[in-house]
């Protein structure tokens, strides 16, 4: 892949973020999901050329916690999409993938900030779901009971990180079936959100697209899997974001 753009730090951690060069006041920040890296989306391409051919500039930050998420917080996340934001003058739609969903929501929900004119979730998933570990809860609570690092399955992983992504109800657990209606609703006071669900997403066995029409707009992609490896489903994606971005009048 060859693509031609911007390299640039954005924080004083040493983040740094690839900007397409567009010159426009519209942005979509595009946020990979664990074990992205900069620049390592399926669809990435598919999203550059869409934003060059409508004067959107592109920009695809790594967060600190790219791809080594099992050791940092879910709050590094959300004070790295600040400092890249602050960085950012025009008006922006935050687009994310898998828990760069949970990433965009926390993320508005504590900055409340208008330059965000609107979120896409692709792929918004739970995580607790997704894990068929019979004995989650039992790490989860030793998770609790021990110090700093806990170690699960053979990985080490912060305490805490691994408590808000496996502990019910607990800050990264957004998405999960059994979260009540509003629950789901209180998302939409914050922008207008469009989430495209892929019912051949291999870490979501359930169509939850009632509970999604709470928060906003929903789209669904019949044949995406959970990181449109299809070239096809790529493109129809594309489309949809399209028509929200329209449809909130950000292009």
């Amino acid at each position: 892949m060859e693509t031609e753009g911007i390299l640039f730090v954005y924080n004083s951690h040493g983040c740094i973020a690839f900007k397409s060069r567009s010159e426009s006041s519209k942005f979509l920040i595009f946020l990979d999901g664990m074990g992205g890296n900069i620049l390592s989306s399926q669809y990435f391409m598919n999203l550059k050329d869409y934003c060059d051919s409508n004067s959107i500039v592109l920009v695809y930050p790594q967060l600190r916690s790219h791809p080594n998420y099992k050791l940092f917080t879910i709050q590094n996340d959300i004070e790295d999409i600040s400092s890249l934001v602050n960085k950012i003058d025009g008006n922006i739609v935050i687009l994310g993938h898998s828990t760069g969903c949970q990433d965009s929501l926390l993320y508005i929900e504590a900055s409340k900030n208008p330059k965000v004119k609107g979120i896409i979730l692709q792929a918004p998933v739970s995580d607790i779901e997704a894990n068929d570990d019979l004995n989650l809860k039992d790490s989860v609570l030793k998770a609790k009971n021990s110090g700093y690092f806990f170690e699960y399955n053979g990985d080490i992983w912060l305490s805490e990180r691994f408590i808000t992504v496996y502990d019910e109800r607990n800050r990264e657990d957004l998405f999960s079936s059994y979260l009540t209606d509003s629950e789901f609703s209180k998302w939409k006071n914050y922008c207008p959100i469009l989430s495209v669900l892929s019912l051949k997403d291999e870490f979501c066995e359930k169509n939850l697209s009632n509970k999604f029409e709470k928060m906003g707009m929903v789209e669904i992609l019949e044949e995406g899997d959970h990181s449109l490896t299809s070239n096809q489903v790529r493109i129809e994606f594309i489309k949809k974001v399209d028509e929200f971005l329209r449809k909130i009048n950000f292009i």
